[in-house]
């Protein structure tokens, strides 16, 4: 999926004036799909590509139906819970509305593109910083942003040191000494590749 999904996402990034950020915010987003530009769509341990293209993910399943309501309170601020429509949309069930949604953002034509407020209204980032745009095609390219704001902030500013197995290891739980403090004697974590679309799956915090 992701190969085939990346040159997409760049391709909507390349062709936006990006007027919406500010230029320290260009640059970054820039750089980051010159990165990209590299993935072969391998969730390899050793790729940093890798690493870009799982925490984009995550930020664009959390800009989708933020504005979503059924008229009934409750279930309004059930979906307004971003950790909700991440496990919702983190799954192979939603994996073809995933793939789909991007084709007709680059396409700018399709079915869903006519869903655009509904599917992507809202400020599902405001909690993370000023949000000028929205619809889909914004929070796309924010999820570029916040990918990289992300994995500067855990891992530093060289890109080369945001491998996917370090965000994506596989543990190894002995209980009851992994809850305690003991757990650096007990407890191992092996970096592992794939994510949540490839049999290769595993848990990754962010």
């Amino acid at each position: 999926m992701a190969r085939e999904i990346t040159p997409h996402i760049i391709k909507i990034v390349e062709r936006s004036d990006l007027s919406d950020f500010n230029p320290s915010e260009r640059q970054k987003i820039t750089e980051t799909i010159k990165i990209l530009k590299n993935f072969k769509g391998s969730m390899s341990m050793d790729s940093n590509e890798a690493s870009i293209y799982a925490v984009f993910q995550y930020f664009f399943f959390r800009g989708l139906l933020h504005n979503y309501t059924t008229g009934s309170k409750s279930h309004g601020a059930f979906w307004h819970s971003p950790e909700i429509r991440i496990g919702l949309f983190a799954t192979d069930a939603f994996g073809d509305f995933y793939q789909r949604l991007i084709l007709d953002i680059s396409q700018e034509q399709g079915y869903f593109t006519k869903w655009d407020h509904k599917i992507c209204g809202g400020k599902p980032y405001a909690d993370l910083g000023e949000q000028k745009g929205s619809g889909c095609q914004y929070n796309l390219i924010r999820s570029v942003l916040e990918a990289n704001r992300f994995l500067e902030k855990k891992f530093g500013k060289d890109p080369e040191t945001w491998k996917w197995g370090r965000m994506h290891p596989s543990d190894y739980e002995f209980a009851p000494w992994s809850m305690t403090p003991l757990k650096p004697f007990w407890h191992r974590e092996v970096p592992i590749g794939g994510n949540c679309f490839t049999i290769g799956i595993g848990r990754y915090e962010i």
